[in-house]
């Protein structure tokens, strides 16, 4: 993200909230929200401490930003100019099935670095297992004597 590419960042960010988001709805019935807070807070003072660590590095950087391309403000325009091809989430599964960037032989939007993803077939199973498997599974709550 302090490369300049923030595109990444908003991605997971919507990730990590989302699924926070429906852990918490799928979990209120079983664990009371106050009882949360205490993790909440360790999960603080972890972010805290960690950008802490980071600063040691991130902050002498900090002054080669202003040689950069990329020196002035990155607007909301500029992180979204690109979209991602739809027929693209084929390529997680068959890599180059629209060709290589490399050879010139990649047909479809550019850039083709931005939109290729390939992860392979045993892991789009053990996904789909890990999924059903946890369908599966009956809620239970536990009971205390």
């Amino acid at each position: 993200m302090l490369a300049g590419f923030p595109q990444a960042a908003y991605i997971c960010g919507l990730v990590y909230v989302s699924f926070a988001i429906f852990r918490v709805l799928s979990q209120r019935r079983q664990v009371p929200i106050k009882s949360w807070l205490p993790a909440l807070g360790g999960m603080g003072a972890a972010l805290a401490l960690g950008s802490l660590a980071g600063a040691v590095v991130l902050l002498p950087l900090q002054e080669l930003a202003s040689v950069s391309d990329r020196a002035g403000a990155l607007d909301y325009e500029w992180a979204t100019y690109t979209n991602f091809w739809p027929p693209n989430v084929f390529t997680f599964f068959v890599p180059y099935i629209y060709g290589d960037a490399s050879n010139l032989s990649y047909i479809g939007p550019p850039p083709f670095w931005e939109n290729y993803g390939y992860v392979g077939a045993a892991t789009a199973i053990l996904a789909i297992y890990g999924a059903g498997r946890l369908w599966r599974r009956p809620i239970v709550r536990s009971s205390s004597p």
